[in-house]
C-alpha cells in the first residue's frame, strides 16, 4: 500500500491458494506448510484497504 495509507487486512497466497491473512500487522505475516520445498511456487500478498470496499491492491509477489 502507499505511504501512509491505512491496511484492513493482507491475505497471502501460495500459488493460487489462500493459505491465511493478518489484520494485525504491521508487519503482516503468516506461516504454512510447504507441501513440497523442492518444487518452485509463486507466493502474493494481497493488501486490502478499508477505503477501497471490495477492492485488493496487489502488493507483492516472490517467485522462486
Amino acid at each position: 500500500a502507499p505511504s501512509g495509507t491505512q491496511v484492513a487486512k493482507v491475505t497471502f497466497f501460495v500459488g493460487d491458494q489462500a493459505v491465511g491473512e493478518d489484520l494485525e500487522g504491521p508487519i503482516y505475516a503468516v506461516e504454512w506448510m510447504d507441501a513440497n520445498p523442492f518444487e518452485a511456487v509463486t507466493i502474493r500478498a494481497e493488501a486490502t484497504a478499508p477505503w477501497a470496499a471490495n477492492k485488493s491492491l496487489n502488493c507483492c509477489s516472490v517467485a522462486e
